[in-house]
Order: structure tokens, then sequence, then C-alpha cells
């Protein structure tokens, strides 16, 4: 259901708690917890006039979840909700690039410049994957590399599917 998301999160995982060591551990505690509830205010963006959440293939409640892990000073919180949409994708991503401006710059993950390596001394400077969207698809996202947004948009025959995404790492 949450593709996108779930690659983004082992992502985010595997960078955020990497660096953790027995003594953060012993120190500071570490665990683990995850929700097949998420918010709007969760992911902080709002909603699409008309969406419906996505109905999951397994048939449980549900369009969405949050994941949120740590060890010591390091963590990692997520959380996702997938919708679709009778609306055409380009108007889904206008409206979605629009509300992450409040973010920060908002990066257009189709254009290479968003996918080149982050400069150093430029830590804190988001950056997209360097894999580019599918040809139709749109991928936003706008915040800081260890506090962002990311708003998927793909077509559907009949309509529009996206996902919305706020991961947060801590430490580091």
């Amino acid at each position: 259901m949450l593709k996108t998301s779930l690659r983004i999160a082992l992502i985010a995982a595997a960078l955020g708690l990497t660096a953790c060591s027995d003594s953060d551990v012993q120190t500071h505690g570490a665990g683990i917890q995850a929700s097949d509830k998420t918010t709007l205010q969760d992911v902080g963006l709002p909603g699409y006039a008309g969406a419906t959440p996505e109905k999951p293939m397994d048939g449980k409640e549900g369009n969405g979840g949050s994941f949120g892990a740590w060890a010591g000073k390091f963590g990692l919180q997520i959380h996702a909700m997938s919708f679709t949409s009778t609306d055409k994708p380009d108007q889904v991503a206008a409206f979605y690039a629009e509300a992450l401006g409040r973010y920060g710059d908002v990066l257009d993950c189709r254009h290479p410049a968003t996918r080149e390596k982050t400069p150093e001394g430029e830590p804190e400077r988001l950056r997209c994957d360097a894999k580019v969207p599918a040809t139709g698809h749109y991928e936003f996202r706008a915040g800081t590399a260890k506090n962002f947004r990311v708003v998927h948009v793909e077509p559907r025959a009949e309509g529009t599917r996206f996902e919305l995404v706020r991961i947060e790492i801590r430490g580091g």
C-alpha cells in the first residue's frame, strides 16, 4: 500500500539508527512503537478536498500508519497516509506543492538538480532520492534533512493516488 513511504522509511531508519552505540542504549533506553493509525495533523499537511482514504489491500481499517524507533539520543519517527481522488494528478500535485511551502523550499524530485549530492558543510540541506519518479508521477519534498515531508502523486485510471509522509530523524 505505502510502497514509496515504506522505501523512504527504511532508508531513514538505516540513516538514523546506524550510529547508535551500546552505551547510548544503556544510558538513554531504546524502543520501537508502531501504529496503524495516523492523522493529517501527525503528517502536518492539509487534506485534499474530495479525497478518500485508500483502502488497504488486506481489508483492514485505516489508510496509513506511524512508526517510531529510538536508541539513546538517536531516533526516527515516520507518519504516512495514502488517499485517492477523482481529480487529475497535476491538480493534486499543485495543491500539495503549495501546501509544502510552509516548511521551506519545495523540491520537485522530477528535476535532476534536486538529486545532486548534498554539498559538504550543508548537512541539513534536503535532497531527493537518486531515483527519478516515473513518468506522470510527482514527488515533492520540503523541510530539512532531518525533519521533512514527502508527497508522492501518481495517476490511476479513475483519477489519482497520493501519499503523504512526515519523517523526523533525531541525533546523528
